[in-house]
Order: structure tokens, then sequence, then C-alpha cells
């Protein structure tokens, strides 16, 4: 067995202890870890507290204790103090897990994940950071964990994803991918677009994650988005319709991607094409006709 795989187990046989063991030689440095007392953790330090000792009861550091309440300054001195990024408690939670809660910091986890924290740890219930991040609908806290590569297949013991977790949490996942397509994060729309229901709105002229990656220019993500959703076919085409964005926003590129992917009615590429014109866009009006060699466009 290994020494974590020990440590795990020791601290599982440990039972439920909420409260520091207030015999113990470094329960100062704790609570005021808890308290955010910053100097008194300078002090306390520099005076011969062992940043990596832990609660005897409970396997709590003091790493644990300033992840989860959130002290940004406290995190980053006990790290470079040494502290242990990967210690579990009696839970097996580790502070990436315990970091994401009300009173967290997303820049905690970007600090513990720069000091080699494990994205995929799990506690005692199988839960990872992720999971608890997705549980407490914590968008910034998601995508910091998704572009650090957190897998969204893991389950907990109830034999949940991160994904399962979200659908039976009510989660809008429209929401999430919206805003993950408005910033560009390629991994976390991969993951999101799978479970949005993108065939129910298909023909409609919503403000989708489609038409943001075309606005931006994303072209990626517009392609990535195409293999899940057909472009829309909808006569009422107008400024919020995926080509037009693309070609108002000068991403020709995008608009070559939707109309390659698109089956565009002509009635449809003519309104596009007079809304172009009337926008005073001839060259992205000159790009339409000449990509689609159409007669009647030929003649706007």
């Amino acid at each position: 067995m290994s020494n974590l795989s020990l440590k795990r187990e020791q601290c599982s046989q440990k039972g439920e202890h909420k409260q520091i063991s207030q015999d113990h030689p470094n329960a100062a440095l704790l609570e005021a870890c808890r308290a955010g007392w910053k100097f008194f953790v300078h002090k306390l330090v520099r005076s011969g507290a062992t940043v990596c000792s832990e609660d005897n009861k409970n396997c709590t550091t003091a790493l644990h204790i300033a992840a989860q309440y959130g002290f940004l300054d406290i995190v980053n001195f006990l790290l470079h103090k040494g502290a242990d990024v990967n210690a579990v408690d009696e839970n097996m939670n580790t502070a990436l897990i315990l970091a994401i809660n009300p009173a967290g910091c997303t820049e905690i986890l970007n600090i513990l994940l720069a000091h080699g924290a494990e994205v995929n740890a799990q506690n005692s219930k199988g839960m990872t950071a992720l999971m608890k991040a997705v549980e407490a609908r914590d968008i910034d806290a998601i995508r910091i964990l998704i572009l650090a590569r957190a897998d969204d297949n893991k389950k907990n013991r109830k034999g949940q994803t991160s994904t399962d977790i979200a659908m039976d949490s009510g989660i809008n996942v429209t929401v999430l991918l919206k805003k993950a397509t408005q910033d560009g994060l390629y991994e976390l729309v991969e993951i999101l677009a799978k479970y949005d229901d993108f065939e129910h709105r298909s023909g409609t002229s919503e403000y989708s994650a489609l038409v943001i990656a075309a606005e931006k220019g994303w072209a990626d993500i517009l392609k990535l988005l195409l293999t899940f959703t057909p472009v829309s076919t909808d006569t009422r085409y107008n400024k919020d319709s995926a080509l037009f964005s693309a070609f108002k926003n000068g991403h020709i590129d995008c608009a070559d991607i939707l109309l390659q992917k698109g089956e565009f009615s002509n009635n449809c590429l003519y309104n596009i094409a007079c809304n172009l014109i009337t926008q005073r866009l001839y060259k992205a009006k000159d790009h339409l006709v000449f990509f689609r060699k159409d007669e009647e466009l030929t003649e706007l």
C-alpha cells in the first residue's frame, strides 16, 4: 500500500470530528487559518509551527482550512512554506475539493493546481472538485477545472458523473454552453454541447451558442457545434442568425463553414444578401454571391 493510500485509510477510520483538537500542538495555527488571521499565521510558522502538521483527530491541515474558508493569501503562504497540496482529511477531501464552496475563491483553485493539486482526486463519497463545482453551479470553477483536464467521466459513489449531477440539479446547460462559447472555451463547449437540447430549438431565431460562435469568430467551436445541430433552414433570418453574424463581424471563414454545412434555401440567402447590402457590407455580399454562384443573388 502506498503512503497516500495508507494515509487515506488512517484518516477514514477516525470518525466524524468537525472541531480542531485543542491539545494539538499546532491548534493555534489551524485556528488562525480558520479566522483568516494572516499576520498570526506568518508569526506562528516563523515560530516553529509546522505547515504540514494535521489535527490528530480529523486529519485537517492548515491548508484545508485556509482553502475551505477562501483565504487566498494564507493558502499561497502555506504552499510556499511546503504545505502538502494533496493531503486528505478524514473524509478524503483535498484542499482543491474543499475550495469549492460559497466561501471559496476561484483564484485559490488556480494556485492549488499550479502547485500540483490532483484535479481528479475523489473524496469518500466519490466526489471530485468538478462534481462539487457543478453542484454549486460555479461556472468559473467549472471553467478552471475543465481547462486543467478534469475528467467529466469520473463517477461518484452514486454512479453519477459531473454531467449527471448537472442534469439532476436542473442546471440550465444552455446558459453554461453560451457562456463557454462566449469565452472561447473549446473543451468546456465540447462537454456541454453533448447535453444541450439543440434539436428542440433548431429552426428558431434564438440567440444561440451557434450564433455566438459565428459572431466571435470561433471557427473551431463553430465546427464543433455543427456536429451536434444542423444550421437552421428557417426563412426568418435576421441579425441574430449565425451566417449573418459571421458576415457582419467580418468572419468570412466562419461564414464559409456555415455555407458548406448548412442547407440554406435561396430565399434565406437572398434575405441575408439584402441585409448585408442594407448594412453596406458589400464585400461580404459579393463573397456570398461568389460562393453560391446563384443567378438571383448575382442580380443584387
